[in-house]
Formats: C-alpha cells, sequence, structure tokens
C-alpha cells in the first residue's frame, strides 16, 4: 500500500514527523503487520535540511541509494509541501 502525504508545513521538523508518520503508517498495516518492536525501530530517510544545496531546496525527499547515502538524481517530494506518495520502504521510485 501507498500512503499520500497530502499536509504542508512551515517547518522542516513538523514535515519530517508527517512523513514519517505516514511511512510507519503503511509498516504497521496489512500484508506487513510486523511485530511492535519492529515497529518501534522503523523509521528513516534523507531530507534536505539547508537552503544552500545547489541541486535541491530545503524539505525535498531523497529516496536512498544505500544505508548512509541519498539519491542526489531527483527528489521525490518535499516534507513542507507535501503532495507526495511514501510507503514502508521509503519514498516512492521515480
Amino acid at each position: 500500500m501507498t500512503v499520500s502525504v497530502k499536509k504542508k508545513f512551515d517547518n522542516i521538523d513538523d514535515g519530517i514527523a508527517n512523513m514519517i508518520a505516514a511511512a510507519i503508517h503503511d509498516y504497521s498495516s496489512e500484508p506487513y503487520r510486523f511485530n511492535e518492536e519492529m515497529n518501534k525501530e522503523f523509521a528513516d530517510g534523507f531530507v534536505v535540511n539547508t537552503d544552500d544545496d545547489k541541486l535541491f531546496k530545503k524539505g525535498d525527499l531523497l529516496k536512498c541509494a544505500g544505508w548512509a547515502k541519498p539519491a542526489r538524481n531527483k527528489p521525490r517530494g518535499n516534507v513542507l509541501e507535501g503532495g507526495f506518495p511514501i510507503n514502508w520502504t521509503g519514498p516512492v521510485y521515480l
């Protein structure tokens, strides 16, 4: 299942919290239904948190390229603007 994040926010912390809540909702729903301990440990992603990035704007959501590095080809959404799909594996692919 994919969750559509529609809310808009003025600050990055609220936008990130909303994105994580949507991903956790997908992670803990059917057909996945992982156990409670796994649900508590889940939540991570890459969000641009600066106004000085030459390729992206503040709040842009980047897909993971690996466990410690984002894919910097295109944003998958923006946590401040909303309007992006996400599932428990992270931002939906392009």
